[in-house]
């Protein structure tokens, strides 16, 4: 494994990057023979919109912009996945939304995970497919972090969300799909 690379550094807060960790492991056949992906209706300024992308979640019930989800086990299958992940993060996760991002016109705009269930010590965004552009940046300030998310990417997000948001940017591009997975201790 490569080592990480760190993106920011400031106090307990820490973003880190594992190029490649998980690009040569056959975990994303084992994602798409048994995530069963849904289009949710999420509501944005008082609209309701198809949200731009797929998703499935596991984990105790979660609620999010108007979606909530039921409570929902993770398939044995994904198991493996998840352990090898926590043993780089170094915490245990019990919460996992999975997204697919079928083409450029799939996005996630700013946004923070940081709900009151929500353990925001630990968040781990595994990657898998079409490289995409993420962005952190710092709430106040606005200084912006672009990283090139690729296939088999770990990011972790340390402490990060009370400071910092962040985004997968729409492109105009011609994309192919990309599906990721954040892990989450939730409370």
């Amino acid at each position: 494994m490569k080592p990480p690379i760190s993106l920011l550094k400031s106090g307990s807060t820490e973003c880190l990057l594992f190029p490649s960790f998980a690009r040569d492991r056959n975990w994303l056949e084992q994602i798409n023979s048994v995530v069963k992906w849904k289009q949710n209706k999420i509501k944005i300024f008082g609209k309701v919109h198809d949200e731009p992308r797929l998703t499935e979640w596991y984990g105790p019930s979660y609620s999010y912009s108007s979606i909530h989800w039921p409570e929902q086990e993770l398939p044995n299958e994904l198991i493996p996945m998840v352990y090898s992940v926590e043993k780089i993060a170094q915490c245990k996760f019990n919460g996992f939304l999975f997204n697919r991002y079928r083409n450029g016109n799939d996005g996630m705009g700013w946004h923070r995970d940081n709900e009151k269930n929500i353990n925001q010590e630990c968040i781990a965004s595994l990657s898998f497919g079409e490289t995409r552009t993420f962005k952190i940046r710092h709430r106040e300030s606005k200084k912006t972090i672009t990283v090139h998310l690729k296939n088999g990417d770990l990011l972790l997000m340390n402490n990060a969300q009370e400071e910092f948001e962040h985004c997968i940017s729409k492109s105009k591009k011609k994309l192919g799909e990309r599906i990721n997975i954040t892990m989450r201790v939730m409370l």
